[in-house]
């Protein structure tokens, strides 16, 4: 028999197709067919039977043909994926456990870092209450002083120099507060710019971190129930059809019965 489907050698230049003489016969079998329009009669149905049945035996041909030049190829294949896989396997969980040592220790890093930005943070809010407080303190002592004063003038007579002294140490000590809590903000300030510079050199090159999610679904009849679309509903036809064979009524199904004739490959 000839040989219906032309290849290549294994590793040549694909040049794969029908030979002229299987397209031929392929041109003959659609001309015979379409002459068909209509089943009226047995002589009609035997004439549509026997075109059917060359065209069954043809394409039967073609995939026995298929199947058998594939073969080759398929073995090939798979020689060279085991090949690939012995090969590769070791080199694979290495390449994972790697990762995985490299990848832990940039998590743990930034998860050092974030921690030390939040202290950070917190340390500057109290620092800004503290340094708030500070100011209104030396704006009452200022505002406390301006109305002695005036008291004392009132009376005709000034404020001791103890008075003024006292007053004075205390303007001074709640400015020194403020000043010092506006110190610890910019020493925060620098702390946060030398860290993030810290963070962009030691920053990994030819790596670079990201986080996967790993789902777990422990009970999809509730997951459904609160989250219908993170559910996907597929219907098993095979499943239906033994139903509909063994008489079950199925709702919001639909099973339609269509007549099939097959017809068996010309000898």
């Amino acid at each position: 028999m000839t040989q219906l489907i032309t290849v290549p050698a294994i590793g040549a230049t694909p040049q794969i197709a029908i030979n002229p003489e299987g397209e031929k016969l392929k041109q003959y079998l659609l001309s015979a067919s379409s002459e068909v329009t209509v089943v009226a009669s047995d002589i009609g149905r035997d004439s549509a039977i026997q075109i059917a049945g060359t065209i069954k035996t043809h394409l039967a041909a073609v995939e026995k043909e298929r199947v058998a030049i594939k073969e080759p190829f398929l073995t090939a294949g798979r020689a060279i994926d085991a090949a690939a896989k012995a090969h590769v396997t070791e080199l694979e969980t290495e390449l994972r456990r790697l990762n995985n040592l490299a990848g832990a220790y940039e998590a743990e890093k930034q998860r050092l870092a974030r921690i030390a930005e939040q202290q950070r943070a917190a340390e500057e809010a109290r620092l800004a209450r503290e340094k708030l407080a500070a100011e209104r303190e030396a704006a009452r002592l200022v505002e406390e002083a301006r109305r002695k004063a005036e008291a004392a003038a009132a009376k005709g007579r000034e404020l001791t120099d103890a008075q003024k002294a006292k007053q004075m140490e205390e303007q001074m000590e709640a400015a020194e507060k403020a000043e010092a809590a506006e110190a610890e903000e910019r020493r925060i300030a620098t702390e946060r710019s030398i860290a993030a510079q810290q963070q962009a050199e030691s920053k990994p090159t030819g790596a670079s971190l990201r986080t996967e999610l790993e789902v777990t679904v422990h009970d999809i009849k509730a997951l459904y129930a609160k989250e219908p679309a993170c559910v996907k509903l597929t219907a098993d036809i095979s499943m239906i059809k033994a139903f509909h064979k063994a008489g079950r009524e199925l709702p919001g199904v639909t099973v339609t019965e269509r007549p099939v004739f097959a017809t068996r490959a010309a000898r």
